[in-house]
């Protein structure tokens, strides 16, 4: 006496069909209503499935990477190199005599 085992897909693939039959069903009988509802609640069930599936999927792209690449433009970022001489900061104020009268 061996015992059948369904697997999950299995029982998800009885479950899809008994909906879309019930729905079918409820078209014949001009239950539109309720048609409605079933088929609202179909699409509603796959399309947030597929979204779950898109956001892990994004998620391990985003957060399973094991290095970070920085392009060769901001790897070394070199000063400029500018001559200033002490005129380039006379201003013709002269800070020592502040100091004195302070």
């Amino acid at each position: 006496m061996s015992e059948v085992e369904v697997s999950p897909n299995t029982q998800d693939a009885q479950s899809a069909r008994k909906e879309i039959e019930d729905f079918l069903q409820q078209i014949n009988t001009d239950n539109f209503a309720k048609a409605e509802r079933s088929f609202k609640d179909m699409v509603g069930g796959r399309l947030g499935d597929m979204l779950d599936q898109q956001k892990a999927k994004i998620a391990g792209q985003m957060f399973n990477t094991a290095e970070v690449e920085i392009p060769d433009e901001q790897e070394e970022i070199e000063p400029e190199e500018v001559d200033l001489t002490p005129e380039d900061f006379d201003d013709g104020e002269d800070f020592e005599d502040d100091e004195e009268t302070a």
